[in-house]
């Protein structure tokens, strides 16, 4: 009985980060698999039960939340989810880097219900450099 409601606890808690995010920033969700990695989240109010195409943030000074909070309303817009990690930041080696984004794909793809035909990476100056990293890297 009391291992039933662990899991039920532990289900709701999983899920909870998808009703909560809806509609704003939540800042910072821990990656499940390493708590050492977080990113900010936003998830349109409008969004379905669908899988909707995702946008993943590399800030060169590890803000999630700053790029964001910038276009937030393009993706209310067009139904986008945006993630935006808090660990990428310039001086990072590129070993660092390709762990953050092992991080933030397998919890994200793990919680949220993602297109995996529309992924993207964006990213201002060094964050620049990460999203084209990544997106050379994994062209899935």
């Amino acid at each position: 009985m009391n291992l039933f409601r662990v899991f039920i606890a532990g289900f709701a808690m999983a899920n909870s980060i998808v009703v909560a995010a809806q509609g704003k920033v939540t800042d910072p969700v821990v990656c499940k698999a390493d708590p050492a990695q977080s990113y900010a989240l936003y998830i349109p109010v409008k969004g379905n039960a669908a899988a909707m195409p995702v946008v993943y943030f590399f800030d060169p000074h590890g803000s999630g939340s700053l790029p964001l909070n910038k276009y937030r309303q393009l993706a209310e817009t067009y139904g986008f989810i945006l993630v935006g990690s808090n660990n990428s930041k310039n001086g990072n080696d590129w070993s660092a880097t390709e762990k953050v984004w092992q991080s933030l794909a397998t919890d994200t793809k793990s919680r949220l219900k993602i297109d995996a035909g529309r992924v993207y990476t964006c990213g201002f100056s060094g964050g620049a450099k990460v999203a084209s990293f990544v997106a050379i890297q994994h062209p899935g």
